[in-house]
């Protein structure tokens, strides 16, 4: 009841407030809890606020939180570096991330052409389900005992940075949703 008195307060909140609500949500026990109800409180904002921005303004919205996350992505991704068969594959769906925001930039602001504005589109959509795939994976190795075997070549050296990969695998997942949405509605 607790959680949902909190949930019940989130969902009367508007976009200003974003930043309190994340420092309010941060205090909560699991990371699950704290992603749902950020989850709520994002899903219950008033739309027509959103409609007072322009399409570009939405884009580099998008894009700007992207950057955010990859940055912490990234800072992550170093401490798994030294994961066995893992490390290096993050480190460069990282790097990736981070090329294909340079891209999408360079694609819908710079030059915009039908053709890069397609190849902007099919990266985001393939950057949806890697994002997917690396957030399942780190979390379903994120509990684990450190310096243990967690299978016959992956071994769990920070469960903590396995957590983080896995979380702001979840938040990229979510912006790049909202980057192919705003791409398909606005063209």
């Amino acid at each position: 009841t607790k959680h949902c008195v909190k949930l019940e307060l989130l969902k009367k909140m508007e976009l200003k407030n974003l930043l309190r609500i994340i420092k309010r949500v941060s205090g909560l026990k699991s990371p699950l809890s704290a992603f749902s109800s950020i989850f709520l409180t994002m899903s219950s904002f008033n739309i027509s606020a959103l409609q007072d921005y322009s399409p570009d303004q939405l884009l580099k919205g998008t894009l700007l939180i992207q950057v955010v996350f990859v940055a912490c992505y990234l800072i992550s991704a170093v401490f798994l570096a030294t994961n066995t068969y893992a490390g290096f594959n993050t480190l460069l769906l990282g790097v990736v991330f981070l090329a294909v925001i340079g891209l999408s930039y360079y694609g819908l602001f710079k030059e915009v052409t039908r053709t890069l504005f397609g190849i902007v589109l099919g990266c985001s959509v393939m950057l949806i389900f890697m994002t997917l795939q690396s957030a399942i994976f780190w979390g379903q190795y994120s509990d684990c005992n450190p310096h243990s075997l967690l299978n016959s070549v992956i071994q769990c050296y920070n469960p903590a940075a396995m957590k983080s990969c896995c979380t702001f695998s979840v938040f990229l997942f979510l912006t790049y949703i909202a980057q192919v949405a705003a791409m398909i509605r606005y063209k």
